[in-house]
């Protein structure tokens, strides 16, 4: 018992107040009387000097203690029985080995199952959230007591065909699970080892890990790939597929490669323990679909596909913009020894914003429009005044220092120190663009030549001039390359050929316009995405996704090269372990229902009162003559 009110006992000091009023009123008092005869009668009563107890003075006690302890407004507790509380998180890696056979059944089949069990063993006060982690994790059920929908959730759930993000995953169940009523248990069911988690537990917590998977019978397809640059067409690409045998055993497997549907390559492979192998496809020579398959009894069948593409013969539109006669001519003869580019020089007069759009790509050299176009370009030796890329002095004979010899743009180059550069504008790189060629002037780093992405359009910038440095001649082979490069990639994608990305990978797309559009997965479902500036696609299964919407038609190859997921041997083999986070006690939550009874205490003055005012007409009647 308690009170939510305690001030209000300083009420019961009417109490003691009522106590002296009727101590006050049996005083006595000298009256004069004519006689003491009647007096000597009467037996001597108790003390004057003390209250003589009587039923009125009791009611109108209990009738003002029912008030006062009103005012401190009275309760009593009662308690429910005490249940188990908490926090549980059931986190499931949903990756490519999870679908590993393990004497017929599979690795994620296993884990559900146990997570199965490990459900039906949670108290019913404990709010479950359920968690799968593929590339991302994602929340398949908020925190709820509603067991039915949590298995429901788990009969549901599925491995994917790419790899996972598992530390990632358990981080994210624990800031998403954090800070809630009671200690948080986290289950993670997976077949990678414990190692793989840089995670430990808080005071309280609890991470139990349940492993799952000892077999490591597996081939894959670990590469598929097609040799084709921007600038080839089917006649010159190259095909390779990269077999890998990751069991401790020799396999003899057979592989099948097609292009749309026609064989182009059968052949038996014999693989020594943990070998890889590169088969070379050879001239393939005509585009289509290349399908790759290998014939082997193993325990994971999602790497032992892959799908390319090999494209047709392209023409890049490039518009080039120049008052140099010597660089045109010089962009003349790559065009020609590169059949793929289809060039039109414009000189700056004459420059169109509808011919720029309409390219591929532009190349501006000694001259930059007011406003960049809408277009892949290529800026070179840009003039003083450009509002683009303002200068502020030329430099003379700059050295190459540095470069990003990473960058596709720098790819197989070599000697760039070498590279002689006659003029160069001294210009700040922009906040867009990342660095490619470096020197010093002024005791400070400035580009030689930069490139980015901005307003969803490539751009690359060459500081220096290319007048008096012919492409064409051997010694300027570097520079040529540089060039090559450059146009390779700013090259916008085929919009008819497929792109080819791995499983976990995404795609991406910036548009000129929002676009509502949908994606078909490999199953053939189709899910509708808002309009967009910005096309995301994140594959979850191998195969052929498709997008459209307007004017958009895109193909992505999805195929599954990762050999963290195809090496599918686990050297610890399958277990369970539990590690606790600092000590500290699991509570007892208890429901707790306080009730209130001043109201009740009030209705008892009532009828106190009721009583007493009775009583005291009662007595009041007594006292009165009989009157015959």
């Amino acid at each position: 018992m308690g009170f939510s009110a305690p001030y209000g006992l300083v009420s019961l000091l009417f109490l003691v107040l009522l106590v002296l009023l009727h101590r006050r009123r049996r005083q006595q008092r000298d009256l004069d009387v004519s006689s003491l005869l009647l007096w000597q009668a009467v037996p001597d009563e108790p003390a004057r000097d003390r209250v003589r107890p009587n039923l009125l003075l009791a009611v109108q006690l209990a009738l003002l203690g029912a008030l006062a302890l009103s005012v401190a407004r009275p309760y009593w507790v009662e308690r429910a029985a005490s249940v188990t509380g908490g926090r549980a998180v059931l986190l499931f890696d949903a990756s490519a080995s999870m679908q590993t056979l393990e004497r017929g059944e599979r690795r994620f089949d296993q884990a559900r199952r146990r997570a199965g069990e490990v459900l039906a063993g949670l108290g019913e006060g404990v709010e479950v959230m359920m968690i799968e982690v593929a590339a991302h994790p994602r929340v398949v059920v908020a925190f709820t007591r509603d067991r039915s929908l949590l298995a429901r959730a788990l009969e549901g759930l599925e491995p994917g065909d790419g790899p996972t993000r598992l530390s990632l995953g358990v981080q994210f169940a624990h800031s998403v699970a954090g800070g809630g009523q009671g200690p948080l248990e986290i289950d993670v069911f997976t077949d990678l080892p414990r190692q793989e988690l840089a995670f430990s537990p808080a005071a309280g917590e609890r991470l139990r890990y349940f492993r799952f998977g000892r077999s490591d019978d597996n081939v894959a397809l670990a590469g598929l790939r097609v040799h084709q640059n921007a600038f080839q067409d089917a006649d010159e690409a190259r095909g390779y597929a990269l077999v890998k045998n990751y069991a401790h055993r020799p396999k003899e497997l057979e592989l099948h490669v097609a292009l749309d549907a026609k064989p182009v390559l059968d052949e038996t492979l014999h693989l020594a323990a943990r070998e890889s192998r590169m088969v070379p496809i050879g001239r393939l020579g005509r585009p289509g679909r290349l399908e790759a398959r290998l014939d082997v009894a193993d325990a994971l069948a999602v790497d032992n596909r892959a799908i390319a593409f090999v494209r047709p013969a392209r023409k890049i539109r490039v518009v080039a913009v120049s008052t140099k006669p010597a660089v045109v001519d010089d962009l003349k003869a790559l065009a020609r020894g590169v059949p793929a580019l289809d060039l039109r020089p414009v000189a700056p007069t004459e420059v169109r914003g509808e011919d720029l759009t309409r390219a591929d790509l532009v190349v501006f050299h000694d001259f930059a429009p007011r406003i960049a176009p809408a277009v892949n370009a290529l800026y070179v030796y840009p003039p003083a005044s450009s509002a683009l890329f303002p200068s502020k002095r030329d430099v003379v004979s700059a050295q190459i220092l540095d470069w990003n010899e990473s960058d596709p743009v720098l790819l197989d180059l070599r000697y760039l120190e070498a590279l002689a550069l006659d003029r160069s504008r001294l210009l700040d790189l922009p906040p867009w663009a990342h660095m490619l060629l470096s020197s010093r002037a002024e005791g400070r780093e400035f580009p030689l030549a930069f490139g980015g992405e901005t307003d969803g359009h490539r751009v690359i910038c060459f500081a220096f001039d290319l007048e008096g440095r012919s492409l064409v001649r051997s010694e300027n082979l570097s520079l040529l390359l540089l060039v090559l490069n450059a146009l390779r990639w700013l090259t916008p994608p085929d919009s008819g050929a497929p792109l080819q990305i791995d499983v976990g990978e995404s795609y991406r797309e910036s548009l000129r316009e929002p676009v509502a559009f949908t994606v078909t997965a490999p199953d053939g479902r189709a899910e509708a995405r808002a309009p967009t500036l910005r096309l995301a696609v994140e594959p979850t299964r191998a195969g052929e996704y498709r997008i459209d919407g307007g004017a958009i038609h895109r193909t992505i190859l999805a195929n599954l090269f990762d050999g963290e997921e195809s090496d599918v041997g686990r050297a610890d083999g399958p277990g369970e372990e539990s590690v606790d986070g600092a000590a500290a006690p699991r509570p007892m939550v208890s429901a707790t229902m306080l009730h209130e009874f001043g109201r009740a205490l009030l209705l008892a003055g009532f009828l106190l009162a009721l009583a007493e005012w009775g009583y005291w007409g009662w007595l009041q009647r007594r006292r009165r003559p009989h009157v015959d």
